[in-house]
């Protein structure tokens, strides 16, 4: 029996309310791995009953979301031994939210913006005059640009939307920024204290500016750093400051994720979220401490 013709079984009995039977199909759904995903996308799309094409979208929403957690747990895994990209992960991360993103669509949104910064390599720039260069591609000709602040539509949250559209939510312009950034070669990292982050450009082992993404990147010294989070109401306590890898930005956006689909109500979405961020590790940013006691 191929492939194709065993999976069609399996789906037969999406539907069978017995439980050995489900857990049955589960476990063969499972071994079979992620490239079942098409080929239930290709079910699906040939379903002439609606019905039974929602219950297979269902389907494909919950395996697929199995099959990129368990990436994503590997991915963390993998970090603790050797150099991972925030990019991997941005891609799992768009793949385990929309199944039909496949890594050379997402590829591809990310080389025809990346290919901007490429262009525009060169020696003997300073540090700010680097900075400036970067911003002038992202914010001005590539025109990637902050909308839905206060984070009320999936589609503004999603990368590889965002990549498409160059619009996005706060987390989802951040997550695009750093990700060009390490393409690029800037030694940006994340500045995170109990509540968010900030942009900081390392030389040497020291701080030397940070970067206001909402401001089209606007660079600023740490003698305005504390002007900046308490702008954005945040108390300033340096000694709670801590200088983290570029693929933390992947737990700081599917915390974002988990606070928008709440806000939705989207309980099906948040719990693919969570179990998601949980396969990363045990880390907040976006919630106080005094937040996670509670």
């Amino acid at each position: 029996m191929s492939e194709i013709e065993e999976l069609r079984h399996l789906a037969a009995l999406f539907d069978d309310p017995d439980e050995v039977v489900s857990a049955c199909v589960d476990n063969r759904i499972a071994q079979m791995g992620p490239s079942v995903i098409p080929l239930l996308e290709k079910m699906r799309h040939n379903e002439p009953d609606a019905a039974f094409k929602r219950l297979l979208s269902d389907r494909i929403l919950r395996y697929n979301a199995e099959f990129r957690t368990e990436d994503l747990r590997k991915f963390a895994l993998r970090e603790t031994t050797q150099p991972v990209t925030l990019y991997e992960g941005c891609f799992l991360a768009s793949s385990l939210l929309n199944p039909q993103v496949s890594r050379e669509k997402f590829e591809e949104a990310f080389y025809q913006c990346a290919c901007e910064f490429q262009a525009e390599a060169a020696d003997g720039r300073t540090a700010i005059e680097e900075m400036g260069v970067f911003n002038h591609v992202f914010f001005h000709r590539l025109r990637f640009t902050v909308c839905d602040q206060n984070l009320t539509t999936e589609k503004n949250a999603m990368l590889y939307d965002t990549l498409k559209s160059r619009r996005g939510n706060p987390f989802a312009i951040a997550t695009i920024y750093m990700m060009m950034a390490e393409e690029a070669g800037l030694p940006l990292l994340p500045l995170c204290f109990p509540g968010g982050f900030v942009p900081a450009y390392i030389e040497d082992g020291k701080e030397l500016f940070y970067v206001n993404l909402l401001q089209n990147g606007e660079i600023f010294p740490q003698s305005r750093l504390k002007d900046y989070l308490i702008g954005q109401g945040i108390p300033f306590d340096h000694n709670r400051f801590l200088l983290r890898r570029q693929t933390v930005m992947l737990n700081i956006y599917l915390e974002s994720l988990c606070y928008l689909y709440d806000k939705l109500e989207d309980a099906a979405s948040q719990e693919r979220i969570m179990k998601a961020l949980y396969a990363l590790g045990d880390e907040r940013f976006l919630i106080s401490d005094d937040k996670q006691e509670e």
